[in-house]
């Protein structure tokens, strides 16, 4: 069968200053091949905006953002100006290349959470698809709960199915039914020709796919020195000096994923653990990562995984590979503290990562025993400190609220934050919700909570920012502590505290800021062991720069009146000092 999968625009509001490509497709369409297919892959969110919306078409797309409209012009009850303003909107989309005669279009909603233009804008491809060559349209991504699918297909008559777990099999299993097959579908939607929807529940394990680019335009994400700095601060004798001593290489940053287990028990996760690994081996993933370095021109990997070490044996075998295979790919992912010590960051180190993300959680010595998180502080703190001392860029996730915390719990969380603050880049801060598969709901009596009744969570709300944590959340008492209205709030109040915390020893732009392109180059022109100027060059960049999106609000060269020479001045003791220390790193590497 022919399929086209389709990436639609987001025109999201992106804190980081540029995108990274999208990794649903690829994994589509590795999977889809595997089992025969014909598959062509259309980013059209990148298309979107670095061609159709930079156009002089006199449109203004703002029409997406309002779902009642798109609707109605879909069941042709929008007439007039808006009616006409739509249909153009479709014919600037469908003009892209790659869009040609299909047997079904399959089209991701990754990023889909309040994100009306996404959605309205997916629907609006999928209507003018269906119009022009009668095939059918399905709708996927393991992010999106079920709910939300039934209430999409019901909404939009331009959505036929909705793959709402599984991802690329079960999509090949519909492929396979629409080709006359017999194959029975497992978690998608079908809408029936009367108009009802019948639910395929089945849940199978997954194997996990090998990503595949071919087709993909990769090509579009490459960067240089130049338009990098363009985002930051063009014109500083900083961005001019590495640019001079480090040339001005394109980079290509891919995003991969091989592995979607996890062997960790943690009491808030998803994850059930025991059920064995589910990762490529080492040899496919150095295999994939090579072709993409040696035919795509890769420079650096954004590793997608829910940990890289699950299994230190797996990790260390996996970086010895990429190191005797002279990868000299740039890399970041999630690590656990479980598997991990000084021999393994080390080689983590060799072999290309300069990010590493760690799932910390809390400070609370008894809340990580609590929560089964499988590391100590003590190890948490050598870890962070070897991480920091190898030049690695060290980014921590904490929880805001986590059951039966208490303001000595918070307190310890936020004294470990104030003592490492030296070992820590970047964080992320999260107020806990109450997974329905975590340990934490399948078992709740065990850690001294009791499940309630169901409110609004059945009938979620995908595009409110201001939901309360039941709305998301299983919701609970803690039997010796908080009733839930009590624990909302303090799930609230911890998360705040967090943030604050962080803006003292830091800045806000340390939280959820992770300027993946930004450490790329300075990690390729500099080196690890240059990491005391890598901080202090993107704590200086970082003051003032264009968020990816933002130009067309944001008048050209209203983000760089900031006077960037004069903070160096101050930060480094004189701009000859800065100079003289640029061009003495700027072509050591780690």
């Amino acid at each position: 069968m022919k399929i086209t999968l389709i990436y639609p625009p987001s025109d999201c509001l992106n804190c980081e200053c540029f995108t990274l490509p999208n990794l649903a497709l690829p994994v589509l369409a590795g999977c889809l091949r595997r089992e025969g297919h014909e598959v062509s892959q259309v980013d059209l969110d990148i298309a979107f905006n670095k061609k159709i919306r930079r156009g002089d078409h006199g449109v203004d797309f703002n029409i997406l953002k309002y779902p009642e409209k798109t609707a109605a012009y879909l069941k042709g009850r929008l007439r007039g100006p808006e009616a006409a303003l739509l249909e153009r909107i479709s014919g600037l989309f469908l003009g892209q290349p790659g869009f040609e005669r299909s047997e079904l279009f399959g089209i991701t909603l990754a990023g889909f959470k309040m994100n009306h233009f996404l959605l309205n804008g997916a629907a609006l491809i999928a209507h003018g698809l269906k119009s022009r060559y009668g095939a059918p349209v399905v709708i996927g991504y393991n992010g999106v709960p079920k709910t939300i699918y039934h209430g999409l297909l019901e909404k939009y008559p331009s959505f036929d199915y909705a793959v709402y777990s599984g991802g690329g099999l079960h999509l090949s299993r519909l492929a396979a039914r629409l080709s006359g097959g017999t194959a029975g579908l497992l978690s998608t939607f079908e809408k029936k020709k009367d108009g009802t929807i019948a639910d395929h529940d089945a849940a199978v394990r997954i194997k996990v796919t090998r990503p595949d680019y071919a087709g993909y335009p990769l090509s579009a994400y490459r960067l240089d020195g130049t338009e990098l700095f363009s985002r930051y601060a063009p014109a500083l004798s900083l961005t001019r000096g590495l640019i001079r001593r480090a040339g001005n290489p394109g980079q290509l940053t891919a995003m991969y994923h091989f592995t979607d287990t996890c062997r960790g028990r943690c009491a808030f996760c998803a994850n059930r653990a025991g059920g064995g690994t589910n990762s490529l081996s080492p040899d496919e993933i150095v295999e994939d990562l090579f072709r993409l370095k040696k035919e795509e021109g890769v420079t650096g990997v954004y590793f997608i995984n829910p940990n890289f070490n699950d299994s230190y044996k797996f990790a260390e075998e996996l970086c010895d590979k990429m190191i005797r295979r002279r990868l000299g790919l740039l890399w970041c992912d999630c690590v656990n503290f479980r598997e991990l010590d000084k021999n393994l960051l080390v080689k983590m180190r060799r072999a290309g990562a300069i990010k590493l993300t760690f799932g910390m959680e809390t400070g609370s010595a008894r809340l990580l025993k609590y929560i089964r998180k499988g590391a100590r502080k003590e190890k948490i703190s050598e870890c962070l400190k070897t991480a920091h001392e190898l030049g690695l860029w060290n980014h921590i996730e904490l929880i805001g609220g986590l059951p039966t915390e208490t303001d000595a719990d918070m307190q310890e969380t936020v004294s470990f934050i104030k003592g490492h603050s030296e070992l820590i880049d970047a964080y992320s801060i999260n107020p806990f919700f109450m997974y329905p598969s975590s340990p934490f709901c399948r078992e709740p009596e065990k850690f001294g909570l009791r499940l309630l009744p169901k409110g609004r969570d059945t009938k979620l709300d995908p595009f409110s920012a201001a939901e309360a944590a039941g709305n998301f959340s299983e919701r609970f008492d803690e039997i010796r502590g908080l009733k839930f209205a009590e624990k909302d709030a303090q799930i609230r109040r911890s998360t705040r505290l967090l943030a604050e915390t962080v803006k003292e020893v830091s800045s806000g732009r340390a939280i959820d800021f992770e300027h993946i392109h930004l450490l790329m180059y300075l990690y390729g022109a500099l080196g690890h062991k240059q990491k005391p100027l890598i901080r202090k060059v993107v704590g200086l960049l970082t003051r003032k720069f264009m968020p990816y999106n933002l130009e067309k609000f944001i008048p050209a060269g209203d983000f760089m009146k900031h006077d960037y020479d004069r903070v160096l001045k101050e930060e480094s003791g004189g701009r000859r000092a800065g100079s003289a220390q640029m061009r003495r790193t700027a072509d050591s590497h780690g």
